[in-house]
């Protein structure tokens, strides 16, 4: 059965013999049997390898190997699977790569976002209607987001039916909340937000400055910056001499609000480097 007639049966009578959900328990069963998968559930997502296995253990489940071969057909490479480090405005993009046509496909997975520390939360967080515990589950859902993608690049014509295909295959819940920003995240992890006064060091010289915005590194407003720190120093609202500077959130310490000379906030915990 061809990819357009698997996914046309599955809208008119779902799974046979599989209730909704059981796809991604079995799928979870092999990437933590399998040598190819993951030795545990809270892996450091650092290599694209486990991403390909499971996106071909949930092909084998779910199709039978049809929407491999359907993308066989008009890609001229594999879809390439990567983990990037720069992918920090979303935990997932698919991109097509080529100029008049469709001929490759990228499938990036943000390794901030599924940093240890990061996401999962320690009581778990919700993504596509269900608690993830743990990383491998949050791969999981995030994987099934991806094969739903690739099959209506196949098979466009399902397009309608694509959140009724999450629900059957998967389990989703439609319309669920979507995954909090990354730097929404990082926020409550460090307890460092935009608009707090924070002190940091540079080769043991030390810094204060205003934090304008949360991500991987926190960009810091800093006032009279060494000319060697940033090269592209900008005058503040004040007319002074200012910079910015973007710091791992490791080295920051929030300093208190309050009237001078009221003691600072304890250092964090010893991490990043500059």
């Amino acid at each position: 059965m061809d990819l357009r007639s698997r996914l046309e049966f599955l809208l008119r009578a779902g799974p046979p013999g599989a209730a909704s959900g059981e796809v991604h328990r079995r799928a979870r069963a092999v990437m933590l049997a399998d040598p190819r998968g993951v030795a545990q559930p809270d892996f450091r997502l650092e290599r694209p390898a486990p991403l390909e296995f499971l996106a071909q253990v949930y092909d084998g489940l779910c199709f039978e190997g049809a929407l491999t071969a359907a993308l066989a057909g008009f890609l001229d490479a594999p879809v390439e699977f990567r983990v990037s480090p720069r992918l920090t405005g979303r935990p997932l993009a698919l991109e097509k790569v080529g100029v008049r046509s469709l001929r490759r496909a990228r499938v990036s997975y943000s390794s901030a976002y599924l940093a240890p520390g990061v996401y999962p939360e320690p009581e778990g967080t919700w993504l596509c209607g269900h608690l993830c515990r743990d990383r491998l589950a949050m791969v999981q859902r995030l994987t099934e987001q991806v094969l739903l993608w690739l099959a209506v690049w196949c098979c466009p014509e399902v397009e309608a039916g694509l959140e009724r295909l999450g629900s059957i295959l998967f389990g989703h819940v439609a319309g669920a909340a979507p995954l909090p920003p990354l730097g929404v995240r990082l926020e409550a992890v460090h307890g460092i937000a935009p608009g707090d006064r924070v002190a940091f060091e540079v080769e043991g010289v030390p810094y204060q400055g205003v934090v304008e915005r949360v991500g991987r590194r926190a960009t810091v407003r800093v006032a009279d910056p060494d000319p060697d720190l940033d090269p592209g120093a900008w005058a503040g609202a004040d007319g002074r001499p200012a910079s910015r500077a973007h710091v791992p959130l490791g080295l920051l310490r929030r300093l208190a609000s309050g009237p001078a000379g009221e003691a600072p906030d304890p250092p964090p915990q010893a991490g990043e480097s500059w």
